[in-house]
């Protein structure tokens, strides 16, 4: 039984979590060509959910609302990822010596 109050979350529409990771892929491949391995390294360390998000929010330019669709997961959820995978690959940088 339901919570009061508690909406119902539909599934992404069909297609869209089977396609995600190709989608990543075809968008962070252009980024990482040349001279940008600092920041593909960076991203992979990260893990899978906070990697996600911060692909889908800048790499694909989803808004935080789509990227909460898409992943099944709250707002604040998405916002929350965002901060901590921002926070690690500021981190991740620094200790390659790249400044922000």
């Amino acid at each position: 039984m339901a919570r009061a109050g508690a909406t119902s979350r539909r599934p992404p529409p069909f297609g869209v979590r089977s396609g995600l990771s190709l989608t990543l892929r075809r968008c962070v491949e252009p980024h990482t060509a040349g001279g940008d391995r600092t920041v593909a390294t960076a991203l992979a360390a990260l893990p899978e959910a906070q990697r996600e998000v911060i692909s889908l929010r800048f790499i694909a330019g989803l808004p935080t609302r789509q990227v909460a669709y898409v992943t099944d997961r709250s707002e604040k959820a998405v916002e929350s990822l965002q901060h901590r995978a921002l926070d690690a690959l500021r981190r991740g940088m620094a200790l390659e010596g790249v400044r922000p």
